[in-house]
């Protein structure tokens, strides 16, 4: 065998021993990996222990729950079924408040959904010495303690005080134990329907009044300036949506000074019977909130001054200072007068006309204005000696049935832009917006020469 034949068969064998010894080294190394693996999942399985099977998670009903022990970073507060309502027991108050039901419900029913993530084998979770950041019990049952972040993000360490093993809960734990009472606190003052009220009665140390539904409208009773006033319905509907909806700030911190009288007081009689009332104290500072006790819960609460603002109507912010209530429809003549000048103007179909200026228009417009006018404030029993009759208007309907018959008159004592009003005939005037008198003063025909 030659030189050149020897050196080809060394060159040769090279590459194959090194291709040899790669395929041992990758070998190695996969075989290495497979355990590194099976060794994660042996140590796994034995940190994770799955939910037995006859274990249940407790059902935490909300039809069967008559009591929840709360703890958290405020402290510990009961809530407590009395009476088919919920109330909220806390350890330094001798009252029981109401408890919004459906916040309660939410409580159990997120309780009842949100079951154990996972198990763990460590009664002392990571690092040992599990803490309880907060805790809930059901009916005197399992009290459930919350821990810390599990570290993954998305549970908390918890356990069951009576069985041994941590398990991972929702995070969302930490946040649903960890609210304050007032979060369940029912602050809402009435109980009342728009529909049932048939008597409101308002009183202060100043002045009062008292409102009655009549059919379908309400009207004033008191005071007897007042009566038979009607009440402008939207307003009243509004407030009284509102006063459904009243709430309060929170708990008072004690009640009024024995014996003290409320500054306010609001009284509802609605249909079979029922009585509802609220009662307010003004703070010595403007600058506190006000105290309120109501029908609904015997109990104090703290009531803002925007909030006692608008439940403090005043008879004339309800009263319907509307000054013309005419059916426009049943209008068919039209007559305006003063110092002998005349005009009178025709429905004739969809159209007014008058006499010497054939086709108006812009009747209709200034009718519509004149339901809408409304009195600054009112009435007086007799005119200034500053005021002078200026025009005289009258509506008719078919045949010459009277509707309105409604004089205004100019007062240079009044301020700019008011003029008075008032029904022909009747000493009762008001001051009204006087541009509605300008455009109709403005129909008059020129005065002769």
């Amino acid at each position: 065998m030659g030189p050149f034949r020897l050196r080809f068969l060394r060159e040769s064998l090279v590459p194959a021993e090194a291709g040899y010894i790669a395929m041992r080294i990758g070998a190695l190394v996969f075989f290495f990996l497979i355990a590194v693996v099976a060794a994660g999942i042996v140590l796994t399985r034995q940190a994770v222990i799955p939910a037995p099977q006859d274990e249940r998670w407790p059902e935490y009903s909300a039809a069967a729950a008559d009591r929840v022990i709360l703890e958290g970073p405020s402290g510990v507060f009961e809530l407590l079924r009395q009476d088919g309502a919920w109330r909220l027991r806390l350890p330094d108050r001798g009252v029981l408040p109401l408890a919004e039901s459906r916040k309660v419900e939410a409580l159990l029913e997120f309780l009842a959904l949100n079951k154990p993530i996972r198990r763990l084998s460590n009664s002392a979770g990571p690092g040992g010495g599990f803490q309880p950041r907060a805790a809930v019990t059901v009916e005197g049952r399992s009290r459930l303690e919350i821990g810390g972040d599990d570290g993954s993000g998305v549970g908390v360490f918890a356990r069951m005080a009576d069985k041994p093993g941590l398990m991972v809960l929702s995070k969302d734990y930490a946040d649903v134990l960890g609210r304050l009472p007032a979060a369940y606190l029912d602050t809402r003052l009435m109980d009342l329907s728009v529909e049932d009220v048939l008597v409101i009665r308002m009183s202060s140390m100043h002045e009062g009044w008292e409102i009655q539904r009549k059919k379908e409208e309400f009207v004033f009773v008191k005071p007897d300036i007042l009566g038979s006033s009607r009440v402008q319905r939207e307003a009243m509907d509004l407030w009284l949506h509102e006063l459904g909806a009243l709430q309060a700030v929170s708990l008072a911190p004690m009640p009024p000074e024995q014996g003290r009288l409320p500054d306010l007081a609001l009284i509802l009689r609605q249909k079979g019977g029922r009585n509802s009332f609220l009662k307010l104290w003004r703070p010595l500072d403007d600058s506190k909130p006000w105290m309120v006790s109501s029908s609904r819960q015997d109990v104090f609460f703290l009531l803002d001054q925007e909030r006692v603002e608008k439940l403090n109507r005043n008879a004339f912010s309800l009263i319907d200072r509307r000054l013309v209530l005419v059916e426009l429809g049943q209008v068919r003549r039209l007559e305006l007068t003063h110092a002998g000048r005349v005009f009178i103007a025709r429905r004739d179909g969809e159209n007014w006309r008058s006499e010497g200026a054939g086709e108006l228009t812009g009747i209709d417009m200034r009718l519509w204005r004149l339901t809408d006018l409304q009195y600054e404030y009112g009435p007086v029993g007799a005119l200034p000696a500053s005021a002078e009759q200026a025009l005289r208007l009258v509506l008719k309907g078919e045949k010459g049935v009277p509707l309105l018959d409604l004089v205004f008159y100019t007062d240079s004592g009044l301020p700019g832009g008011q003029c008075w009003a008032g029904r022909y005939g009747e000493k009762a005037f008001h001051p009204v917006d006087s541009r509605l008198f300008m455009d109709l003063k403005g129909m008059l025909p020129p005065l002769a020469e």
